[in-house]
């Protein structure tokens, strides 16, 4: 009997955390159309909507370029520099390795929350969904990952790391 009870008790709480991730999710329905099914859907069920979360990373965008005017600011080393880009809707975010760009995003994993705030973003929460290498110097924009912002750093003489974030909307960090 007491195993009936038990298991009753893990159905029903099972019932409760189902339909609280239902109403919760349904009601932003143009989430719910650029992400069901897809890959990058399950990392944002794990995410608090309007309600405070932990960030596992904080940064200040320093400034705002066009990608073919981007060196003299990322060679300034005063932080990340966010560029839009003509052919997509994405923002890079790049930030040369030696001016500090290898102490932070080589250490961003996937599902991890980067608070990003400063000119060339929407200042608040995204989750790391595509974590990438890319060669350097031959690498082009079509590379990039199709995320809302995209990190970018060189973690070598010939390699470079992509991170791509997506937006979370409503998080905000605790």
């Amino acid at each position: 009997m007491r195993m009936r009870s038990r298991l009753a008790l893990l159905a029903a709480l099972v019932c409760l955390v189902a339909g609280y991730l239902f109403v919760n999710l349904a009601g932003d329905d143009e989430q719910l159309s650029r992400n069901s099914l897809n890959n990058n859907f399950l990392p944002l069920l794990a995410m608090p909507r309007d309600k405070a979360a932990k960030v596992d990373f904080t940064h200040a965008i320093f400034t705002t370029s066009k990608l073919e005017e981007i060196e003299p600011k990322l060679d300034a080393c005063k932080g990340p520099v966010a560029a839009h880009l003509e052919s997509t809707p994405t923002v890079l975010v790049a930030e040369h390795d030696y001016c500090g760009g290898l102490a932070w995003m080589p250490h961003i994993r996937a599902g991890d929350t980067v608070e990003l705030t400063g000119p060339g973003v929407i200042d608040g929460v995204y989750q790391a969904v595509v974590i990438t290498h890319v060669a350097r110097y031959v690498s082009k924009v079509r590379d990039l990952p199709s995320t809302d912002v995209v990190l970018q750093t060189c973690i070598s003489k010939t390699r470079m790391l992509l991170v791509g974030l997506k937006f979370v909307p409503g998080a905000v960090a605790a």
